[in-house]
């Protein structure tokens, strides 16, 4: 799957767009006794939203890692993805 950065809040997440519409938030997480930098990223295709609603998605990535690993959207596998911009 072809990712197209359209929104960010640096060490928060980026919103991406795929090649087919869909939208991918990569949520980081700061994990271990030594707080290493991770990743993840969620398929959030029920959601319309786009550079204009930072603050909703502040707040969408906040909700992902307190429910982590029980959130309601689709984990996607970073192999599987090209970050093309």
């Amino acid at each position: 799957m072809q990712l197209s950065k359209i929104a960010m809040s640096p060490w928060d997440f980026t919103l991406y767009a795929t090649e087919n519409g869909s939208r991918v938030l990569k949520v980081m997480f700061s994990d271990g006794d030594y707080k290493v930098d991770i990743g993840r990223f969620f398929l959030i295709d029920s959601l319309a939203w786009g550079a204009d609603d930072i603050e909703q998605l502040k707040n969408l990535a906040a909700q992902i890692r307190a429910d982590y690993p029980d959130v309601s959207f689709p984990v996607l596998d970073k192999a599987d993805l090209e970050i093309l911009k």
